[in-house]
């Protein structure tokens, strides 16, 4: 505590310092005035002592701070009464000593700085006073209108220069009262609005809010938001109070089948947001309870203004602010985008019933202050419902299309040329045709029937389905409206787009992997691109919107042909790899064959190579025979098969010397090869018997070189030269057409030693 000093006179001691009557002498007013500079300098002492005791060492000491402020007080009296006698009595003086007189005037201009600081301490003491005795009675609105005033001058105060120890003593104590007051304000908010979040497990309810006006009793509700506000908390709080108002009850008003329930309890009022599996999801029962809610809060909370102004803002305004946008895009996307009807027949049943309870809805919220007349996003949702409900039939058409393209596609179906009489497309879906009893002109080419009908394979299940919907989509845009039936025709050309991109990603593994899936993959795509090259002139007559044009899908054919194409020549390009692997075994055909003659009995890595490749040919067979069209299979085992007559061929001739062991084995190895080909190159139709060495008529047609294997086999099986030379004709003979004129002598160096006889046959080969 403070030491008492001395009181320092009051008016009679300036009376003494001043003369009465005459002028006042220089050493009087020096005097005099260090006198009261040095009071001055003690009262401030004290006053910074006492200040520094009552909130940093939270010192009682009320009597001996009212005792301070009079000795502030008088000290002030007694320098403006010094002042004012110095300012009219002695101005002669001044301008004959203006010097000593200045440092007089600065001595006083200290002196009513320090007087300015006391002053603002005393005022800044009061506030901190009164705002804790407006706490105390619970007029939190006066509270907080003292804690800004306090916080603005205490502001401007700290930004002064002067003592930092008792500026920071008053931000602390100004801190600490402050955040005093917001914390009690927030408790009362916390009493008034109480929620209850029931666990999971066995709850009855989803949520219930309990409006707590009772517990509001030194203050009302009015005074308890405007404090909020003027102390800018209420932002805070109704932040978190609009967050769980729209996680808690509204979202699951909106999702979920619940009811809304009303209590009168005794400290207040209740809502409750009940489960109900019953309760319909219709927009008009979802509306009724959401209006419920609005209407509680309307009622026991919302009506509050947030300051004092007659037009001042609501807490509904204030929660229309915080929540609206995200309201209005729950109720479109959880509420509205689901009543959309899918069928056209209840497009009636949307319009009197959906949009009639969404501008009631719209109304009330109106009145209720939550909306305005411009929030219209939700009507302006429900009238555009034709545009709406040609958007999600697309949206579901292109998502079963997706769905499709997803399954399997080893799930398949037979596609049988002879059972389709008609041409691309089906029956019900066909233009103009032919007639059968229009019959060709005698100077016309008759054409085949069947030129037009896909030839007979096995295509993936879901790529049947996803043309059934593309026609059936296609029916309903020709019955359909102008601006409907266009955005169905491009629905259908998103679909093959889609599945161009769709098909190749998601399959990906098993069409690299697995011949029969990129075998079935190019049947599909075949298969679709045969009926999108009629498919938009079958409709296009029938289609409104196309009186000037007519639609077309014939710019899709190319993309979905190189789908196909390129993923099964990417599994031709695989399978060739393997049979090549499996030849390297032959180690280029060198010595096939030991010196003895137990060769023909011996498995040779020679016989082995041969064997793998007419093994994987033959699983290949299996596989494709059953899917691929035959004239297709028959080619693709065909140029696989044409790889390996082509790799034996040329490494045998590339030969330098063949024994006649080798010969005979070679000639052996290749009549199986010979023998068992064609048997890959049958397909599931053809049940032909063939005797032993009897070649099947399509063999050579499939494989370019397999004429160049037979007469490799010639030469290797020749008894002589004089055979291979009468074969070969004088180059016009059948070995001349196969093979070149240096091909032919070095399989007879090869084969034969080196005689005169040799050197005039390889004279007459030219």
């Amino acid at each position: 505590m403070a030491m008492p000093i001395p009181v320092m006179a009051t008016p009679s001691f300036v009376a003494d310092v001043l003369a009465t009557v005459g002028k006042l002498s220089k050493e009087d007013i020096n005097s005099q005035l260090a006198k009261i500079l040095q009071h001055i300098n003690q009262v401030k002492l004290e006053v910074y002592e006492d200040l520094h005791q009552r909130y940093a060492e939270f010192t009682p000491s009320y009597d001996e701070t009212m005792s301070l402020a009079t000795r502030v007080s008088n000290a002030t009296s007694s320098l403006k009464s010094l002042s004012n006698k110095i300012q009219n009595e002695i101005q002669v003086e001044l301008k004959t000593a203006s010097a000593e007189y200045r440092d007089l005037h600065q001595q006083l201009e200290e002196g009513n700085a320090i007087i300015a600081v006391l002053q603002q301490l005393v005022e800044l003491h009061d506030l901190l006073q009164a705002c804790n005795g407006h706490i105390s009675n619970g007029e939190y609105m006066l509270a907080a209108q003292h804690s800004e005033q306090l916080k603005a001058k205490l502001q401007a105060f700290v930004n002064e220069d002067g003592d930092i120890k008792v500026k920071k003593t008053l931000r602390t104590e100004f801190r600490i009262q402050r955040e005093q007051l917001i914390f009690t304000i927030g408790e009362l908010w916390n009493q008034l609005i109480v929620w209850i979040f029931p666990k999971p497990e066995g709850s009855t309810k989803i949520c219930e809010i309990i409006i707590n006006d009772k517990s509001l009793q030194k203050t009302s509700l009015s005074a308890l938001v405007q404090s909020m506000h003027c102390l800018n908390y209420l932002d805070t709080r109704m932040k978190t109070f609009a967050r769980h108002l729209m996680q808690r009850v509204l979202v699951p008003v909106i999702r979920q089948k619940c009811v809304v329930k009303q209590k009168q309890l005794d400290k207040g009022k209740s809502l409750v947001v009940v489960p109900v599996e019953e309760q319909s999801t219709e927009p008009k029962h979802v509306f009724k309870n959401l209006l419920k809610v609005f209407k509680f809060l309307h009622e026991n909370l919302m009506t509050v203004r947030i300051t004092d102004s007659a037009d001042g803002t609501t807490l509904m305004e204030k929660l229309r602010e915080l929540i609206l946008e995200e309201f209005y895009n729950e109720i479109i996307k959880e509420c509205l985008a689901p009543a959309i009807p899918s069928q056209s027949s209840q497009l009636d049943w949307f319009n009197t019933e959906v949009i009639s309870a969404t501008e009631a809805f719209q109304a009330e919220l109106t009145v209720l202050g939550f909306s305005q007349e411009n929030d219209s996003a939700i009507m302006r949702y429900a009238q555009d419902v034709n545009v709406l409900f040609a958007n999600k039939k697309c949206s579901e058409i292109l998502d079963s299309a997706r769905q499709l393209m997803l399954a399997p596609l080893y799930d398949t179906v037979k596609i049988s040329s002879s059972d389709e009489g008609e041409p691309i497309g089906k029956e019900e879906h066909k233009g103009s045709h032919v007639s059968a009893s229009d019959s060709p002109k005698e100077d016309e080419a008759e054409l085949s029937s069947g030129l037009f009908h896909f030839p007979a394979c096995s295509i993936s299940k879901s790529v049947q389905d996803l043309m059934d919907m593309a026609y059936e989509t296609l029916t309903d845009a020709s019955q359909s409206s102008s601006t409907y039936a266009m955005q169905l025709y491009y629905v259908v050309r998103k679909m093959f787009e889609l599945y161009c991109s769709v098909v190749p990603m998601y399959h990906k593994k098993s069409l690299e992997e697995v011949p029969l899936v990129a075998a079935l993959q190019h049947n599909n795509c075949m298969y679709i691109a045969h009926h999108l090259l009629t498919l938009g002139h079958k409709f296009g007559g029938s289609m409104p919107c196309f009186s000037q044009m007519a639609p077309t899908f014939v710019d899709l054919i190319q993309p979905v042909r190189k789908l196909g194409a390129e993923c099964f020549v990417a599994q031709m390009r695989l399978r060739q790899s393997l049979l090549m692997e499996s030849l390297s075994l032959a180690q280029g055909f060198q010595s096939v064959a030991d010196d003895d003659d137990s060769f023909m009995s011996e498995m040779t890595p020679a016989d082995r190579a041969v064997k793998q490749c007419l093994s994987q040919l033959h699983l290949l067979n299996v596989q494709w025979k059953t899917v691929l069209p035959s004239s297709v299979m028959q080619k693709a085992i065909g140029t696989l098969l044409n790889s390996v007559v082509t790799e034996i061929v040329d490494k045998i001739i590339a030969l330098e010397d063949i024994s006649a062991n080798d010969g005979r084995k070679m000639y052996f190895i290749l009549k199986t090869l010979e023998e068992e080909a064609p048997a890959c190159l049958e397909s599931g139709t053809e049940h032909e018997e063939r005797s032993a060495g009897q070649l099947a008529p399509h063999v050579g047609h499939c494989v370019p070189n397999w004429a160049r294997l037979q007469e490799l086999m010639f030469m290797l099986n020749a008894a002589n030269m004089q055979e291979i030379l009468n074969r070969w004709a004088d180059g016009k003979g059948i070995l001349a057409s196969i093979f070149t004129a240096d091909e032919v002598r070095s399989m007879i160096r090869a084969l034969f030693q080196n005689t005169n006889k040799r050197a005039a046959v390889l004279a007459k080969i030219c």
